[in-house]
């Protein structure tokens, strides 16, 4: 074998067992995006992280960096804490204003909004991509792990059970993981094409048959039922979109009771 075919195995073995690793750890970036938080845990690389925001499901005993308040709360003196720093963050216009007030701060907006779960997973390996080295094999693992928790979740589905899913007092009608649902003729809900809708009296009259699901992002994981027969269902990170959001769907579809309709 000669000189160059053995460089070449060597490099290739190289690229193989190399630590997924930030590119540059002197770079601080803080997430207060919930998915870029959950590919940062799946990649084993949260604790490279210098911040992340107090609403995502991740313990203090697992995160040692700074948890900040989050959201459109941020007070002045953590607005100016965040100065050379990258942010992540999720689409929204509210926050793109306040953390674009502060001079020093390169932002990175993170848009999933009615993204399917597989498509969520693209689009974070997309915009992080730049910021990993030997992170390929990781990354490709990430999308292949949620598009395959999506087979696996429309193959358990028998039926077309009747449901209609709640966020606080708001209906989720066509986003995320409701979506993958209504494309693949899994369920039959809200009739909306908006992502999130104030439910109509009139509406919800005509669907008493529905069964209402109150998605709660939070532990432990469990499901609840109601006296007046709808369920709660509490999960860490299901309103994040993407993978997270498409296991606690998984969870709550999981026995046969609320896969039939």
């Amino acid at each position: 074998m000669s000189w160059m075919l053995i460089l070449l195995n060597l490099c290739f073995s190289f690229s193989l067992w190399a630590n997924c690793e930030l590119k540059d750890p002197s770079k601080k970036i803080v997430s207060l995006s919930g998915p870029v938080t959950i590919l940062f845990k799946e990649l084993g690389l949260l604790n490279s992280l210098d911040g992340i925001s107090v609403f995502h499901p991740i313990s203090k005993t697992d995160f040692k960096g700074t948890i900040y308040p989050g959201g459109i709360f941020l007070a002045s003196k953590t607005l100016e804490s965040l100065k050379g720093k990258v942010v992540f963050f999720d689409e929204s216009r509210e926050l793109r204003q306040l953390l674009g007030s502060v001079s020093d701060i390169k932002l990175v907006e993170i848009k999933t909004r009615s993204l399917l779960p597989h498509k969520v997973s693209e689009h974070l390996v997309k915009e992080t991509s730049s910021i990993f080295k030997g992170c390929e094999k990781k990354l490709e693992s990430f999308i292949a792990k949620t598009l395959a928790l999506e087979k696996s979740l429309m193959s358990s589905l028998q039926g077309k059970p009747r449901m209609i899913f709640f966020v606080g007092d708001m209906v989720m009608a066509h986003d995320g993981v409701v979506i993958l649902l209504k494309e693949n003729h899994k369920i039959e809900t809200y009739p909306s094409e908006l992502p999130y809708v104030s439910w109509s009296a009139k509406m919800m009259n005509r669907m008493k048959d529905f069964r209402k699901v109150h998605l709660k992002d939070s532990n432990p994981k469990l499901k609840k039922d109601k006296s007046d027969g709808s369920i709660e269902v509490f999960f860490p990170g299901i309103l994040i979109p993407g993978l997270s959001q498409l296991e606690g769907f998984s969870f709550l579809f999981s026995g046969d009771r609320l896969a039939k309709p």
